[in-house]
């Protein structure tokens, strides 16, 4: 995960490869819906954290985060998914 404020701001005599390092991901319609069946399933679970963990669990990856307690709460739908704090 990057910061957003990695991304976009500009410094003078600074270079900002973040994105180079990354792939983005399109929001597809199969992992928007699996996100979606996590949201119905999971008491509390917002969009963001769904998406994210669907994401993850497609590939078996590991999230980390520093917003651990919800991620934890989506495990229920994502065993497969470790979750670490940053």
């Amino acid at each position: 995960m990057i910061n957003f404020d990695n991304v976009t701001k500009v410094y003078p005599n600074q270079n900002r490869p973040a994105l180079e390092s990354v792939d983005i991901e399109p929001l597809t319609e199969a992992l928007a819906k699996r996100a979606g069946e996590a949201i119905a399933a999971v008491s509390g679970a917002t969009l963001i954290d769904a998406v994210v963990m669907a994401s993850a669990a497609s590939r078996g990856d590991i999230v980390y985060s520093s917003d651990v307690e919800d991620l934890e709460r989506l495990r229920k739908y994502f065993p497969g998914v470790r979750v670490l704090r940053t």
